[in-house]
């Protein structure tokens, strides 16, 4: 029985140009265009329904290739052109949303680190964290 699949995990999708924040680390749009027609050759892409089915009924990964689950982490505005990516691909995707981001409005703790190292660099952001704890 086939029902061995992994999961690939996405975070920041970043435009190809003009980006406010190039020193996020991130997949380019474009580079992620390629992927998924990379995967869609190389891979099973399976939904989140295809997932539970495999781990609650043992149904197994359909096809001669190995399954992938294309994931994306904390909800992010950029995201969205990932989705849009995959719907024109006929490609499921599941979106973990930090909650947090709903009832306060804010995005989530490690999203904030991020965008701080993005702007002001590791060795800044270091230098900060040390003037706090110290």
């Amino acid at each position: 029985m086939n029902s061995e699949f992994f999961a690939l995990c996405y975070h920041y999708i970043r435009k190809n140009n003009d980006d406010p924040f190039p020193r996020l680390l991130g997949t380019k749009i474009s580079d992620f265009n390629n992927h998924v027609q990379m995967i869609k050759e190389e891979f099973t892409i399976l939904s989140l329904e295809e997932i539970q089915s495999i781990f609650y009924n043992q149904n197994e990964v359909l096809g001669n290739k190995k399954g992938v689950a294309i994931t994306f982490d904390d909800g992010l505005s950029d995201q969205f052109e990932a989705a849009k990516i995959l719907s024109e691909n006929n490609i499921s995707g599941i979106f973990f949303i930090p909650t947090c981001i709903i009832k306060e409005r804010l995005p989530a703790n490690p999203i904030i680190l991020h965008y701080a190292i993005s702007i002001h660099g590791v060795q800044k952001f270091i230098d900060e964290l040390k003037i706090v704890f110290d």
